[in-house]
């Protein structure tokens, strides 16, 4: 995998010329092509009988995983994880076993009540990418709770929302410090992030992690003496760059606008108790980013609107 300088003109020209179908081959390129310890493509699904006994396996997880007991809990998610890595150094499951996983992992947490079991259940169900050897396994599980998410965001009522909310959070401050841990790994992950959410309706979604995007940059370890590498930080905010030049909500834009790309600019920042603090990204090298988007606006003929 390579280091991209992120020229946002030149990219969303691409992305046109292109169009859908190649568009989805170099998705589909960027997911396989992850490091150089997997080259291998992703396992067929199993027999009627094994796919059943997935299931199974799936549904016990579920209901220990939310149970009121701690100490099952633990015992549920360390087996889990164990679980997973034997399943990869194995046959491996195929992308379908992985929905159809992450959608007993969905309900999981649609079912668990109070809101420290909430929080410590979300905490470890993402944490189980890292229960995986090679990095392709551990992508091809983060795009599988993508879909997932994406796929069951629509029939959320308002009361489950925060558990979920938190939930993507924990899911994007894993994938960043993973990312942080082997660079290689950003190209595909901000493929998969920009291709199965932040490039789609609803808009709930996409702005709950352009919301929540640079604090997680922050707590992931990525910001050092008020600064990232500007090569690295220009992979990191890629997949905003090229859904920026795409979108057609204005609104969805606007958030982006305000929420990854303005407090870059910002000497201070202000908290939720109306508090100032120095920003975390003060020695930033804004020089890139600024021509980035310049040559981004000049390319969109309604961009000045959307400004």
């Amino acid at each position: 995998s390579r280091t991209m300088k992120v020229d946002a003109r030149a990219a969303v020209e691409r992305r046109k010329r292109q169009g859908a179908p190649a568009q989805a081959a170099q998705a589909k390129r960027a997911r396989a092509a992850t490091t150089a310890d997997d080259a291998s493509s992703a396992p067929e699904p199993k027999s009627a009988a094994e796919g059943d006994a997935l299931e199974v396996n799936v549904r016990a997880f579920a209901q220990r995983l939310a149970s009121n007991k701690k100490s099952e809990r633990d015992t549920s998610i360390a087996a889990l994880g164990q679980w997973l890595r034997a399943q990869e150094k194995s046959s491996g499951l195929s992308d379908i076993e992985l929905l159809k996983l992450w959608k007993g992992l969905f309900y999981c947490l649609w079912m668990a009540d109070k809101i420290p079991v909430q929080e410590e259940l979300a905490a470890n169900l993402a944490e189980l990418l890292t229960s995986f050897r090679r990095s392709s396994s551990s992508l091809r599980f983060f795009r599988a709770f993508c879909l997932t998410m994406h796929r069951e965001w629509p029939g959320l009522d308002r009361l489950r929302l925060d558990k979920f909310y938190t939930l993507i959070r924990k899911m994007i401050s894993v994938v960043l410090r993973m990312c942080k841990e082997k660079p290689e790994r950003l190209e595909a992950a901000g493929s998969i992030l920009r291709d199965e959410i932040l490039d789609k309706l609803p808009n709930g979604l996409r702005f709950h992690i352009a919301d929540l995007f640079l604090d997680e940059l922050q707590t992931s370890g990525w910001v050092e003496d008020g600064t990232v590498p500007t090569e690295l930080m220009a992979e990191l905010l890629s997949p905003f760059y090229c859904t920026l030049g795409t979108a057609k909500d204005n609104t969805y834009v606007e958030r982006v606008i305000k929420c990854v790309f303005a407090p870059l600019a910002k000497d201070k920042w202000t908290n939720l108790e109306g508090e100032e603090y120095d920003a975390p990204f003060a020695n930033l090298d804004l020089a890139p980013i600024a021509k980035a988007l310049f040559s981004l606006g000049a390319d969109q003929k309604d961009m000045p609107k959307r400004f």
